[in-house]
């Protein structure tokens, strides 16, 4: 993006953020992470940003609801009063997993899924 390497999950945070939405790309492995940047190792150390206690607790409260952190969607982006979930998925090579299936049936259980987005990329 813009002349940088980015993961398609980075990529879809930026262009939300060029239409006015603030949002993180979460990461559910070995625990939550929230980041804004590409990382610099595998322990997704660099990049990582703390996000609104309100967002935060929402992540948590689908969570809870889920069962589990695992599954939580690729890209978590608010403006004003709105929320969005995108789930990205390599064309071919990837598919919804019944974690994430969860996740989204949380999402809607506990009324915060404003909009529910899927992504399917590929290398062009």
């Amino acid at each position: 993006y813009e002349g940088a390497p980015v993961f398609a999950e980075l990529l879809v945070l930026r262009l939300l953020e060029c239409r006015g939405w603030k949002g993180v790309w979460v990461s559910s492995y070995a625990g939550l992470k929230f980041l804004k940047e590409m990382p610099d190792s595998a322990t997704l150390a660099s990049g990582r940003v703390e996000i609104p206690d309100l967002r935060r607790e929402m992540i948590h409260t689908i969570a809870r609801s889920a069962g589990k952190h695992g599954g939580c969607f690729d890209v978590f982006a608010w403006r004003e009063d709105q929320i969005v979930f995108c789930e990205t998925k390599r064309r071919g090579h990837d598919r919804l997993r019944p974690t994430q299936l969860r996740w989204i049936e949380a999402a809607l259980a506990e009324g915060h899924a404003d909009h529910l987005l899927i992504v399917e990329w590929s290398f062009a």
